[in-house]
């Protein structure tokens, strides 16, 4: 009998044990915070985060504002530092604002990943996204071999003009153009706030102040199909060529119609997935990213590559 007892308070013993690490390695919960948690592009991340829930094992949290404000971003990160989570995954739109309370998660032992925008100066997990210099700089190579002989005359359109990579995108594109025979011509640059309405009326008023205008180019993911809209009104589809960034469903077709040129996709799928990893192997293994400052490229979306670029996009064997 004293056998049998020691047996079952041993086994007791080790059941109690077992679940409690298997349980632990699912209770990891991260928080995912985008400046735009209904926008089209930022719902590709939230597609990765989610796929990267499945298939890791953790708790996710997709939490954020529904139109541009930094001060819900910061509100968000400071609850999930209260809330003492696992990892914090944000975007660096204001990195001057966001600095003090990434800071406040990192001496709270909160492992952080930015994706798409830094914030420099916070002592991070890692960032993953597009570098911007080589973004801009391939814009301007598809741009200039669209035009040609001609001198570029373009404006730009940004989400926010504060936005630091949105700028940084831009100033790509200016080293980029430089070496465009023929000149170009930075008209002017506009914001369009993430909001189609806004981008379109940016884009009208570009037409109407400068009608030598033959380039619109885009750090806005709204932005070339609020362009193609405008385009298609006034029938100028196929005189001002339209390079776009990301790849919204609307960008899409009106490249398949040829309203708009190209666009410039980031990958934010790879920012939702291959993030939320770098978090799990961190705290369950100690495993830091190879590479912490990932550059996960540009792909050049055309009507030759519209409709099979997203395998690309989405093949992680290449990560």
């Amino acid at each position: 009998m004293k056998k049998i007892t020691l047996v079952v308070v041993l086994l007791m013993a080790v059941s109690m044990f077992l679940p409690v690490a298997v349980e632990a390695a699912a209770e990891l919960n991260i928080v995912y915070v985008p400046p735009l948690i209904a926008h089209p592009v930022w719902l590709v991340a939230k597609q990765g985060f989610e796929d990267a829930q499945k298939n890791l094992g953790f708790n996710g949290q997709w939490v954020g504002p529904m139109e541009n404000n930094v001060n819900e971003v910061v509100k968000q990160i400071e609850i999930a530092i209260i809330s003492k989570v696992d990892g914090i995954i944000t975007y660096g739109a204001e990195p001057t604002a966001m600095m003090p309370v990434l800071r406040q998660a990192a001496e709270a032992g909160i492992p952080v990943v930015t994706v798409i925008g830094d914030v420099e100066g916070v002592d991070k997990l890692g960032f993953m996204g597009t570098d911007p210099e080589n973004f801009g700089r391939t814009g301007a190579r598809v741009l200039s071999e669209k035009i040609g002989d001609e001198k570029i005359y373009l404006v730009g359109q940004m989400f926010a003009l504060d936005a630091a990579q949105n700028i940084a995108n831009f100033e790509g594109y200016r080293h980029g153009l430089a070496n465009h025979a023929a000149g170009f011509e930075w008209l002017t640059t506009n914001a369009s706030n993430s909001d189609m309405a806004t981008s379109m009326q940016e884009w009208e008023k570009a037409i109407t102040t400068y009608p030598e205008v033959n380039a619109f180019i885009c750090s806005s993911g709204e932005s070339a199909a609020g362009a193609a809209k405008v385009l298609r009104e006034r029938d100028l589809v196929g005189k001002i060529t339209v390079v776009g960034i990301d790849d919204m469903e609307e960008t899409l077709d009106a490249i398949r119609e040829g309203a708009v040129y190209a666009t410039l996709t980031q990958n934010f799928y790879r920012c939702g997935y291959q993030a939320a990893e770098w978090i799990v192997n961190f705290k369950r293994d100690g495993v830091k990213p190879a590479n912490p400052l990932t550059d996960t490229g540009t792909i050049v979306v055309t009507k030759t590559n519209v409709e099979t670029y997203i395998n690309e996009l989405m093949d992680r064997s290449g990560w």
